[in-house]
Formats: C-alpha cells, sequence, structure tokens
C-alpha cells in the first residue's frame, strides 16, 4: 500500500468550502486528519492520483451527486446510545405526548406524527417508539409515524437491522430492555412491533427539500447535536425548514448545547430545570425568552466534593445519649432571607427521634414518589392511559435512599461522639441536605434549594458542588451578578471546572459583554483541548468534550462575527 498522500492547506480548504455547500457541515482544523483519511480512502477507490481530481468529480462531475454519499458515510459518524439525554425524554413522556393527546382527543385526530432527524443508527428513534409505546397502550388504535431521517447510509442500513451492543444501551431502563430486546449472544435484537412503528429514509438536511410526506405537520422533531456541527447560514435555513414542518404548537428537541438564541425568533422555550424544549409559535417571542439556558447539573453524591479537615461550623451536641448537629445560621442567602435561627442541616428538620424512625425530611422524600405530574391527568379520555415513566421513579427513589443511607450512617454513630465521628456526622449531614437541594431544584423550588445550599457552604466553604447548584440558580432567577459570583467561586475551588467557564461565558454573552466572554470561553477550550473528546463534562450527563468545545468555538464565531 503507497503512503498516504499529503493533504496541502489549500487543498483541505477546498474541500471545507465544498462539504459546507454540499451538507453544512463544518471541518474544522481540529478534525483535518479525520477528512484527510476518508478522502484517502475514496481517492485510491477511484484510482485517483491527486485530491484536485477527486475534488472536480465531487464538485462538477455528475457523478459527484452520488459519490459525495460515500464521502459522507465515512465522515459522518454519530456515536449516541436508547434514551439519551433522560431529562429531555422525561419532558417528553411527562409533558409533550400527554399535551398533544389531549389536543388530539379533543379535535378527534388521532394521529401523531414524530422526526428523528439526524437520526444515527437509530438508538433516539426507537427510543422515542418505546416512549410512545409506554405513554399511549392503546397505541394500536392511533396513527403514529415515527420518521427516522439521516445522511450516513451505513448507519441507516444499521438502524433498519435493529440490533445493538450493550454500550447502547447502558442508560435503558431494564424494565424496557426485558420488555423490547431479545438477547442472543452479546447482541440486543429490538422487538419486531417496536419497528413497525418507524421508517427510516436518506435525507441530507443541508441539501434535499423538505417534502416527504412524513416531514409534512408533524407533532414532533428531535435533531439533537446535529446544528451544532452547522455553518450559521444552513442552521437558520434547517430551523426555518423545522418551523414550516411542525404542525401548529408542534415541538423541537435540540441538544443542550444548540439553542436558537441569535437564530430565530419563531419558536418559544419552555424550560425544565434539566433541559429545554421549543415549541412553535405564530407570533414573535420577545428576546428575552431567548437568553441561554443552564441546566440544573446532575451531581452524583458518591462523587462529592467535601473538605478532609473538620467542619468547625458543625456543633456536636450530645445530650440524653443522643446526637444531634445543629449548623449555624447562614449570615446570608444567596436568592432569599435565610431561615430563622436554628435551622438545623437534615432537610429543615434534626433527626431527632420524635416517637417514629421516619423524619418529616424522609416522609416528605417518599410523598414525592406517590406525585403525578399535573400534565398527565389532564387526558380525559377513557381508552386512553397515560402512564409515570419508570425512570423518573427511580431517580427520586434513588435520591430517597442515598439520603436514607446518610441518615441512617448518621444515627449508627451518634452513640459515639468522637471527633472523627463528629465529622463523618457532618460530611454525611452534607450529603443529605445536598439531595434535598438537587431535588428542590429539580422542582424548580429555588429559593428553598438555595437557602439549603448557603448552609452547606457556611460549614463547607470549598464545596464546589453547591457553589456551582447556586450559580445556575442565581441563573434561572436572573441574578447575573450573582451567578457571575459563584461560577468565579466554582473555578477558583476548582480551576479545572469547564462547565463554569462556559456558563460564565453566556451570563457574559447575555449580558452583551463580549469581550469578557470571548476569555470565559478560550478558557474553556483550553481547557477542553487536553481532554479525550469523548470524556463526559462533570455536571451535565449529555455533554462530551466534543460537544462543548464546538460550542465555545461557535460561540466564539458569533462574537467575532459582531466586530467585537
Amino acid at each position: 500500500m503507497k503512503n498516504i498522500l499529503p493533504l496541502s492547506t489549500e487543498d483541505f480548504g477546498l474541500f471545507q468550502e465544498l462539504l459546507i455547500e454540499m451538507s453544512g457541515l463544518q471541518f474544522e482544523e481540529g478534525k483535518r486528519q479525520a477528512l484527510h483519511l476518508a478522502l484517502w480512502q475514496r481517492l485510491q477507490h477511484r484510482g485517483y492520483d491527486s485530491y484536485r481530481e477527486y475534488y472536480n468529480l465531487l464538485k462538477f462531475h455528475p457523478e459527484g451527486r452520488h459519490e459525495i454519499r460515500e464521502l459522507f458515510d465515512l465522515i459522518t459518524i454519530g456515536e449516541t446510545y436508547f434514551f439519551r439525554n433522560k431529562a429531555q425524554f422525561d419532558v417528553l413522556m411527562r409533558y409533550v405526548l400527554p399535551e398533544i393527546m389531549q389536543r388530539k382527543v379533543d379535535s378527534r385526530d388521532r394521529c401523531i406524527r414524530v422526526w428523528s432527524a439526524g437520526c444515527s443508527g437509530g438508538d433516539e428513534t426507537y427510543s422515542i417508539a418505546i416512549a410512545m409505546m409506554e405513554m399511549i397502550p392503546s397505541y394500536k388504535e392511533w396513527s403514529v409515524s415515527i420518521l427516522g431521517t439521516d445522511i450516513n447510509r451505513k448507519a441507516l442500513a444499521s438502524a433498519k437491522e435493529a440490533i445493538y451492543g450493550q454500550k447502547h444501551l447502558g442508560h435503558l431502563p431494564k424494565e424496557y430492555l426485558d420488555k423490547y430486546f431479545k438477547v442472543r449472544g452479546s447482541s440486543y435484537i429490538l422487538e419486531a412491533h417496536v419497528g413497525e412503528l418507524v421508517q427510516f429514509e436518506y435525507h441530507n438536511l443541508a441539501r434535499d427539500p423538505f417534502i416527504h410526506e412524513k416531514m409534512q405537520n408533524v407533532d414532533i422533531i428531535f435533531c439533537r447535536n446535529v446544528t451544532i456541527y452547522f455553518d450559521g447560514q444552513t442552521t437558520q435555513r434547517v430551523i426555518e425548514n423545522f418551523y414550516n414542518c411542525l404542525a401548529q404548537d408542534g415541538y423541537l428537541f435540540l441538544g443542550h448545547t444548540e439553542t436558537l438564541w441569535q437564530i430565530t425568533n419563531k419558536f418559544e422555550r419552555v424550560e425544565f430545570p434539566q433541559t429545554f424544549i421549543y415549541k412553535k409559535r405564530l407570533n414573535p417571542i420577545q428576546a428575552d425568552a431567548m437568553k441561554p439556558f443552564m441546566a440544573i447539573p446532575e451531581i452524583p453524591l458518591e462523587n462529592l466534593t467535601l473538605s478532609a479537615a473538620p467542619i468547625p461550623t458543625f456543633e456536636a451536641e450530645v445530650k440524653k445519649g443522643r446526637s444531634e448537629l445543629v449548623l449555624s445560621e447562614s449570615r446570608g442567602s444567596t436568592l432569599g432571607k435565610p431561615p430563622a435561627s436554628g435551622w438545623e442541616v437534615e432537610g429543615l428538620t434534626s433527626i431527632k427521634e420524635r416517637g417514629t424512625e421516619k423524619s418529616i425530611f424522609l416522609q416528605e422524600l417518599r410523598s414525592r414518589l406517590q406525585e403525578r405530574p399535573e400534565t398527565l391527568d389532564r387526558v380525559q379520555d377513557p381508552t386512553l392511559r397515560v402512564e409515570r415513566p419508570p425512570d423518573i421513579k427511580e431517580k427520586v427513589e434513588s435520591a430517597y435512599k442515598e439520603a436514607t443511607l446518610c441518615l441512617k450512617d448518621i444515627k449508627d454513630q451518634a452513640a459515639l461522639p468522637s471527633r472523627n465521628n463528629i465529622v463523618a456526622q457532618s460530611k454525611n449531614h452534607i450529603r443529605a441536605s445536598m439531595t434535598e437541594a438537587t431535588i428542590l431544584a429539580n422542582e424548580a423550588k429555588y429559593k428553598e434549594a438555595a437557602e439549603i445550599l448557603a448552609k452547606i457552604i457556611e460549614a463547607d466553604n470549598l464545596s464546589v458542588e453547591a457553589y456551582y447548584l447556586l450559580g445556575v440558580l442565581s441563573y434561572k432567577s436572573s441574578d447575573l451578578k450573582e451567578a457571575e459570583t459563584q461560577f468565579r467561586r466554582v473555578i477558583y475551588v476548582d480551576p479545572d471546572s469547564v462547565l463554569a467557564y462556559f456558563n460564565l461565558g453566556n451570563v457574559y454573552l447575555y449580558q452583551r459583554k463580549f469581550s469578557e466572554a470571548a476569555r470565559a470561553f478560550r478558557n474553556a477550550i483550553r481547557l477542553l483541548e487536553k481532554r479525550p473528546k469523548d470524556e463526559q463534562v462533570k455536571f451535565c450527563e449529555d455533554f462530551t468534550v466534543e460537544f462543548l468545545l464546538k460550542a465555545c468555538r461557535n460561540n466564539l464565531v458569533e462574537i467575532a462575527r459582531r466586530g467585537e
């Protein structure tokens, strides 16, 4: 085999421009090697001696429109998995589908259309099908249409085959795995009745017309982690086409690093604590509604950052053989007046036994397991049974179990009030309090969550998680100055916290402080470039280094476009 032919900077530039023209995809310097290898493979297959010959084939020859698809198959390899970004599927199942089904029942229209654009190997498309089957047990009485499209023909072929390995199913609830898949060796085969709801087609979002029958009057469009790779003009054109394809009040799901800010004001952003979606509107939306989104972070308690030294603001009081830890009153609260003196760490109550082993804190957590979202109760139709998704329940149950273990440890250690036990008890209190603060934040009870976080910070002023969550809550409460302060504290304690830089950049960008925003994004890029591209970013399960790096660079391009 001949040595690979070098790709000159001039030829690389030509292919960059051609790929934007043909697909909207931007291939920056960081992806030069991947593009180089793909071009070399096609060059050898065609028997050409130069990249310019291959370029001329793609650009000018009638065969070029067929050959470009061969190249796309090599350069558009998407990595995904079932139920990726669980927060969005929670919203789909708890909010979007019930609302749409109620509208359909009221209008006597039992047709639901969904389009998964940029579906890759079908993981997302089949996840949507499973979600709909779970939410509509009588789905066979409905006309359900789910279209999956992609530019990569090999990915589409894999989607139609519907055979997956374990890495694609790691985020799928076991209940769904057992219900919708058959095991064959190390592979999982999707049940045929799921595939019956889905149709896959080739479609180039940047070039092909949006005229497929199943692209018309669509209720929901998923296009996640796709437009982030497009140039600005292509993104605007694609979003405009999506708008025209959606039915009135239809929904658009984008990736977490993709927003319509500065792109269009024809969609209303519907925010939830951990994610957001867009809803088609006939009238333009005010600019403030399009500000950058920040999600409530994912904070696994097992990895919680805690000071190694004893925490002096906790006072151990041993009375009548029982231990009670009381957190000193906060000097101030970020988003509201602090609680009255005597507030105690353990979820607004102490761990005193009052004739029962169940504290009010645990009772409140348990009661939340039995709550159903109000939107589900509004669907009035005797044949329509809507169930709460199990992964929502599992998430709260997990938090409940973690808090229970924390409190059990505290009670077990209470009989031995040594210095080490006091520290351990204090840390367990912090874990339990962080659990409660996170749950409150996910319920959009930002003030209550902030009050607990302020107490945690007084107990441990190196708590990265508490500072970060306070920054997000401040931003969501429109206190941009406080959000800036908290994200700066995150960076001070943990200089490698890349998402704090990214959020700080968005805070500045929204305030039109372009030079400060650019500096924050450059700092984030500096950190991201040192990490593996598929590494998950702390505080957000759906952010990989690659996606966040692309988002930072896109923001820098936007700032440069403004001449700043």
